[in-house]
């Protein structure tokens, strides 16, 4: 039994690879450093609510743990935010050349922290998890163990991170920045919109500029046709696979975006750092698992 567990074990290590604590999004994280030192520190890395939950109970903790489950995603929206400004605005000693690329690379980074904050998001489930969390409150109320507090924290986590998430959802940053930069390009500003997990909120690109853009008329048109149309290559091919590139935009809208501004270099190492960590650390719990049962065979 215990070489099952230790495989078990292991394969949770790897998909907990990328679970921060946190205080990585608080304590560690320096918010006045470069745009680009930010992003990589932050993609890619969220707060579990195995260690939200050990946070909570450590003692050693004296600075408040207020919204300490949602700190990552706070930390997220401000380089968001922070990112639209830098498309926005024409700063430093630039080319107009250079500050198309760099407006291209800041809405490429948005869009991948747009994703990295929704991927978790449950559309339409947070009465679900408000009743869940009502009734985790009456469990601990009643028995006032600590299983039945730890899983009231945990209806808590997943109740404030999806409410939070919801509300980013609603402020609806980036579509001004598609809208203004990607006209010529309407592919590569549909490609992007859909990498960014926007539509999860229930609206198409088209609405979307509709609601926050109404006199943007010519464009909607446009958009609203070639999403028609997308959708009716998606019926009679549904089973079409999407390839995405290292950066996660699809070779098509790399094709389309000409000069555009790619992502960096160091962006594409990260990901392939990422994927050769997690099967290095795969191979590591299998060895692991093998070596604990041949000694169990031997003891036998």
């Amino acid at each position: 039994m215990k070489r099952y567990v230790s495989f078990f074990l292991a394969l949770a290590s790897t998909l907990h690879l990328f679970a921060e604590d946190p205080r990585y999004f608080r304590e560690l994280y320096d918010e006045n450093a470069p745009l680009e030192q930010r992003y990589n520190y932050l993609l890619g890395k969220r707060i579990s609510v195995e260690k939200d939950i050990a946070f909570f109970y450590d003692e050693s903790v004296t600075a408040s743990k207020q919204n300490s489950s949602v700190w990552d995603l706070e930390a997220k929206l401000k380089l968001i935010k922070d990112l639209d400004f830098r498309v926005d605005s024409f700063i430093g000693n630039r080319t107009p050349e250079e500050w198309a690329a760099d407006k291209v690379r800041a809405i490429e980074m948005e869009v991948e922290l747009f994703r990295d904050i929704y991927e978790e998001y449950q559309p339409k489930g947070l009465e679900g998890l408000q009743k869940q969390l009502k009734e985790r409150i009456k469990e601990y109320i009643a028995t006032r163990t600590q299983e039945s507090h730890e899983q009231y924290l945990r209806a808590i986590f997943a109740r404030d991170r999806n409410k939070r998430i919801l509300r980013i959802l609603e402020d609806r940053y980036l579509i001004d920045a598609l809208a203004n930069n990607f006209r010529d390009n309407l592919p590569r500003m549909l490609e992007l919109y859909d990498r960014s997990l926007l539509r999860k909120g229930g609206l198409t690109l088209s609405r979307s500029i509709e609601i926050q853009l109404p006199y943007e008329k010519q464009l909607i048109q446009k958009l609203r046709k070639l999403e028609e149309k997308r959708q009716a290559n998606e019926r009679t091919n549904p089973a079409r696979e999407e390839l995405c590139t290292p950066s996660g935009i699809s070779p098509r809208a790399v094709a389309d975006s000409g000069n555009s501004h790619t992502a960096s270099s160091d962006s594409r190492f990260r990901w392939l750092y990422t994927f050769w960590g997690g099967v290095i650390v795969i191979f590591v719990g299998l060895f692991l698992w093998l070596k604990i049962r041949s000694r169990g065979k031997k003891t036998k």
